[in-house]
């Protein structure tokens, strides 16, 4: 074969979907610095009635950002590719294309040429040429806000033959054509792009960590830069219809050079010690790590430089990425890891709780302050006003075992039904949540509202909380979903957020440990938004504070249902107190939160 033309099994394919990759074949055998034409544009979407009408079926473009989704390549380029791909992959093979596959295919040409290796890129359709049908899938699922996002993709309705003359993709006519678009652009910064004006050109500067926000004002695509050329996204404002050219500020050379950002003159780059973060190593190198000097060597090339990469090079999502996987037994084992998703940050590390990309110090600092924290709540909240029966050593007295074999039997007869109660206490208190959490949402559905839970619910009431504990006001909703989450939905094991199953799944391995899990639920959420930037810094900090604890609604279960079996004589004594005591938990937490809004300043969102 010559050409080989690549569909998954759940897109429909547009009347001219063949005649693209027929009348645009030619162009991967004239120039080289193209690997592929794809019938997908990842930011074509239709719900903006004034951007979308200047959407043009007939017009293609130049993208660097692998798209996937119908795709043809030749067959020299399924030869060069074929060698490399990984044996254990860990990510999707378009991750694969976009990184590890992409770096090799510049190397075959760099090798064919005697020279460097060009940047390999794809042609794209401004209007896409196949759309997802079935919502059953890994990741298109119905109701999800991935199958809610694809049924606003255009879909082109064009007929064959009508795409014309495409020599404007040719290399050199495409960066004609796109100087003259940018010579009459406006320079404005993200913050000026909700005023713009029609009939305008405009340049916007950005870094990934700010990409987001961006993303969301001009309606394209937000989880990561993608249908760019050389670092520049061609769009349309959504309001005013001015042309917006964002151009990012490290891999751009469309900027000008007073608004690009290079690396640090004086930065060394080292490998690290397996389990050792970036900070840990600068510091034992005397130098000062730079989030924002990971983001050059978030890169295939870079990394090979100092990994042996024995696996390849694939993309995963975490802070602690770009990295290399020591451990043989892990699914990512002896590979590089690059992320277009995640913010890399120097302190991260992947262990337990820290695997969610939560900072170890503010953890262990949380830990640490909610000790006097939950002393001086429950004195606050359950004040003695006599002197303690154990006040006095002498009043603790024997359980009156005969031997040793007598208190070791007693204490495997009392343990057993300690964990078995404690787990038919969790199970009922589970059940009942799950109960109460369906019945409002099924509620909310009657009338028109859809998502209607509890800790969607608990997310309102929390804005005020959060506001107090000093998190930005933009960000005070987020953090109460964060806290209604921790206390209610993690309750349910995950009931209302199915795409944290999995995670937690793997977590459970006894019933009683299942509290002691509930609040990575909402780490990981936590984790997520950080890793997306939509949370700022000092929201981050405040909220890793108010989340650090056991109080949520099954812990309730788990202390009714100990503590019954420790002191049977008590056991409504245990019930009466064991809301007062959640709440009494939270509010230590809170604290904790309070005094981190107050020590730590407002920390800005880049270095």
């Amino acid at each position: 074969f010559e050409f080989a033309v690549f569909l998954e099994n759940d897109l429909l394919v547009a009347p001219d979907f063949l005649w693209l990759f027929r009348a645009s074949a030619w162009l991967l055998t004239a120039d080289p610095s193209l690997f592929c034409v794809s019938a997908w544009n990842d930011n074509g979407f239709s719900d903006a009635a004034l951007l979308r009408a200047e959407l043009n079926a007939t017009r293609l473009f130049r993208t660097d950002y692998f798209p996937g989704l119908g795709w043809m390549i030749q067959n020299t380029t399924w030869f060069s590719l074929r060698p490399s791909w990984p044996r254990y992959p860990s990510t999707g093979w378009d991750h694969w294309l976009r990184h590890g596959g992409r770096q090799q295919l510049e190397l075959a040409a760099s090798a064919e040429s005697g020279g460097s290796g060009a940047a390999r890129e794809c042609v794209a359709p401004e209007v896409s040429r196949t759309h997802h049908f079935d919502q059953r899938g890994t990741n298109v699922k119905v109701g999800t806000p991935m199958a809610k996002k694809l049924s606003k993709m255009a879909f082109s309705t064009a007929k064959p033959h009508e795409l014309g003359d495409l020599s404007y993709l040719l290399k050199e006519n495409y960066q004609d054509l796109l100087h003259e678009l940018l010579r009459k652009a406006i320079l404005v910064s993200a913050e000026q792009v909700e005023h713009l004006e029609p009939m305008k050109a405009y340049l916007v500067p950005f870094v990934r960590r700010d990409y987001k926000k961006l993303a969301q004002k001009l309606q394209i695509t937000e989880a990561q830069p993608r249908s760019s050329h050389e670092g520049l996204i061609a769009t349309r404002d959504p309001k005013s219809g001015a042309a917006v050219f964002l151009a990012n500020r490290l891999s751009s050379p469309w900027l000008p050079s007073t608004e690009q950002a290079f690396p640090h003159e004086q930065r060394h780059v080292a490998a690290a010690r397996p389990g050792e973060s970036c900070a840990d190593m600068c510091q034992r190198l005397r130098m000062i790590c730079s989030d924002f000097e990971l983001e050059f060597i978030n890169d295939c090339a870079a990394l090979k430089a100092h990994f042996p990469c024995e696996e390849g090079c694939g993309h995963q999502v975490g802070e602690e990425i770009p990295c290399y996987v020591h451990e043989a037994s892990r699914d990512t084992g002896k590979q590089c890891l690059v992320t277009d998703d995640a913010i890399p940050r120097c302190g991260a590390k992947n262990q337990a709780y820290i695997a969610f990309h939560i900072p170890a110090d503010h953890l262990l600092a949380a830990s640490v302050m909610s000790c006097p924290a939950a002393l001086a709540m429950a004195k606050l909240s359950y004040p003695e006003t006599e002197i303690s029966r154990t006040n006095d050593l002498k009043a603790v007295t024997s359980d009156g075992s005969g031997n040793v074999l007598d208190a070791m039997a007693t204490g495997v007869i009392t343990g057993i039904s300690l964990a078995g109660t404690i787990a038919g206490m969790l199970i009922a208190f589970v059940a009942a949540m799950a109960f109460l959490n369906a019945a409002l949402e099924w509620t909310g559905e009657l009338v028109g509202l859809q998502g209607l839970t509890f800790d969607l619910v608990m997310s309102y009431a929390m804005w005020p909380l959060a506001f107090m504990m000093g998190v930005p006001q933009e960000d005070c909703l987020t953090v109460g979903l964060l806290i209604g989450q921790k206390t209610v939905l993690n309750a349910l094991g995950g009931t209302g957020h199915k795409s944290h199953r999995k995670s937690l799944d793997r977590h459970r391995f006894f019933l009683p440990l299942h509290s002691v899990y509930q609040e990575f639920v909402a780490y990981r959420n936590l984790a997520d938004l950080v890793a997306k930037g939509a949370i700022s810094t000092k929201a981050e900090v405040i909220a890793t504070y108010a989340l650090c604890g056991f109080s949520n609604f099954a812990s309730i279960g788990i202390q009714v249902g100990g503590l019954s079996v420790l002191a049977p004589s008590r056991k409504q004594d245990f019930a009466r107190l064991a809301l007062r005591a959640m709440v009494t938990g939270s509010v230590a937490c809170f604290m904790t939160g309070c005094i981190a809004g107050i020590l730590i300043s407002d920390l800005p969102s880049a270095p």
